[in-house]
């Protein structure tokens, strides 16, 4: 649940949870929101997060493979901003990968769950200088998850180099960007 469970954390993880199977534990969830991102632990539990709803879902499945869903409403996601990636830290904190609805705008935003929510504590700015990509709207951190201390941050923008293409990968520690690739 964040609270102390030691999560696995990786960029795009399946749980296999459909939006009916999610939808029969909480009528919030809507067919348009996307359930299946988050990270998976050895507790035969997920946290995903909504688009566009700034809600993180914890997905427990029991034996039989039956979701119960539990939802956690994050505060301070600033206006402009949607969630795309999620990492669960240790400690109940939370690390999110965002994207803005204007160009330019990409962030690491970092919550701590307190009691059924997740709070906004502070932002880690994604510079269009320090990428080496233009941010396009709607182009900003896609994938997220952690390594220890290192925070590891997939764009979804792209550059060009000598006619190739290629997505900027960010790492992140105490954090400051500590290297980009």
């Amino acid at each position: 649940d964040g609270q102390g469970d030691q999560e696995r954390p990786c960029l795009d993880c399946s749980v296999g949870l459909s939006q009916e199977q999610a939808r029969k534990n909480d009528p919030q969830i809507r067919p348009a929101q996307r359930i299946p991102r988050g990270t998976v632990n050895d507790h035969r539990r997920a946290v995903a997060r909504a688009e566009r709803a700034d809600v993180v879902y914890k997905i427990t499945l029991d034996r039989a493979g039956h979701a119960t869903v539990d939802a956690f409403p994050v505060v301070g996601v600033p206006p402009g901003i949607d969630l795309e990636g999620i990492a669960a830290l240790d400690g109940g904190r939370f690390a999110f990968g965002t994207e803005g609805k204007v160009p330019g705008i990409a962030t690491v935003l970092l919550g701590q769950r307190d009691g059924d929510r997740i709070t906004v504590l502070s932002t880690i700015l994604l510079p269009e200088g320090t990428l080496g990509v233009s941010l396009p709207a709607n182009e900003g951190a896609e994938g997220i998850c952690n390594l220890g201390e290192t925070l590891v941050v997939a764009l979804e923008a792209v550059g060009t180099t000598s006619g190739r293409r290629w997505a900027p990968i960010v790492f992140i520690k105490h954090g400051e960007i500590t290297h980009v690739s």
